[in-house]
């Protein structure tokens, strides 16, 4: 065995464990709260219903009255000849194909005009099934579209970086798709880290943020099984110790966490199942933290040992960190036991600690010197 091989490649390992284990966390959270402020969606078809986009265009408006035969403008199909109920008007296919100036969609009752979608708040008894309620029975409504001398800042041709679309439209639309297929568990930009508006699994089990967090999480669980085998390796080597326990929890701790990935997004009402899901995720953390804590003990004890390529400096603050850690799980279980603590504490905790967790591969990454063969 190349020690200095070895060496070099669980630097690697625990630099890009550390890396796209953070990825895995961070980036679903990140790509969560983009999708949320992303500005742009496929514009309406407008020319569906002869608008030009030119406020000053004798063909800048559309009348249509509403009755029983549309449902007083509730219908969700929307042609010249019918009605142009907004919510679920045809779409164009690209988002350089949206009209440079608002559209403004209005109802005029008694004529009084009122924005489309407050109105439609109100007029209804029974919206499903198109029944006004009884003060505006008798009333004549009409819906009107019309466009506006004002731009569109929905529109992506007024945005600066439509320059940069035209040339790579590819990621705009991808976030289009995203938010069209998305089921968010969230309702808005959220952190997290300091408020705790959310738990991770909530958040990162859905499409599109799956994607993230199970791929990067998939990739972890193959670096963690190589990680803790080089570990044993070099022990079996520099110390000659040929049975380690942090390998075995290390290998288990790697194992449970590829069966939370699969699990996880599984919409199985079954009580016994949602257990096992936290019984694996507990299983995952005590064999993490063993792992841990057994290499820990057999760092400090051997660090003499080691000083020939590892940093003593790095080692202790490996020991601190994770006799620390265990503290701090110690405590919180306990908190759990005694106090009923707020969801929002539990999940800041939560986001930190297994952020936390993988600080300890990032020092394994700096522990060992660069050798030189």
């Amino acid at each position: 065995m190349n020690l200095v091989k070895k060496i070099k490649g669980l630097r690697l390992i625990a630099f890009f464990l550390f890396l796209f284990g953070s990825i895995s966390i961070i980036g679903s959270l990140v790509l969560s709260n983009y999708l949320h402020t992303f500005p742009y969606d496929l514009p309406m078809d407008y020319k569906k219903i002869n608008l030009e986009d030119n406020p000053d265009s004798d063909s800048n408006d559309f009348l249509v009255k509403c009755n029983e035969e549309n449902h007083f403008c509730k219908d969700t199909i929307w042609n010249a000849g019918d009605s142009p109920f907004l919510k679920n008007a045809p779409k164009v296919n690209s988002l350089d194909l949206c009209y440079v100036y608002t559209v403004k969609s209005y109802l005029v009752i008694d004529g009084k005009k009122i924005d489309y979608n407050d109105a439609m708040q109100f007029i209804y008894k029974d919206k499903s099934k198109g029944i006004l309620k009884s003060d505006y029975k008798d009333k004549k409504i009409i819906y009107i579209s019309n466009v506006i001398n004002e731009k569109d800042e929905g529109c992506i041709k007024n945005s600066s970086i439509y320059s940069l679309y035209k040339i790579f439209p590819y990621w705009h639309d991808l976030m289009v798709y995203f938010n069209s297929v998305r089921k968010s568990g969230v309702s808005g930009v959220v952190n997290p880290f300091v408020k705790g508006e959310t738990s991770i699994s909530n958040l990162v089990k859905r499409y599109p943020i799956n994607l993230v967090f199970k791929t990067f999480l998939y990739i972890s669980v193959i670096l963690m099984i190589l990680y803790w085998r080089v570990y044993n390796l070099l022990f079996q080597r520099i110390l000659n110790k040929e049975k380690n326990n942090f390998y075995y929890f290390g290998i288990f701790s790697a194992i449970f966490l590829f069966f939370h990935v699969l699990f996880l997004g599984m919409e199985i009402e079954n009580e016994a199942f949602q257990n096992i899901r936290k019984i694996i995720i507990l299983l995952f953390i005590l064999n993490e933290l063993l792992a841990q804590l057994f290499l820990a003990r057999e760092l400090r004890i051997h660090s003499k040992e080691l000083l020939k390529y590892s940093f003593l400096n790095v080692i202790k603050l490996k020991v601190y960190f994770i006799y620390s850690l265990l503290v701090i799980t110690s405590l919180f279980i306990l908190a759990l036991i005694i106090y009923d603590v707020p969801k929002y504490i539990i999940y800041i905790l939560e986001w930190n600690y297994f952020i936390g967790l993988l600080f300890y591969y990032l020092l394994s990454s700096l522990m060992w010197k660069k050798l030189v063969s």
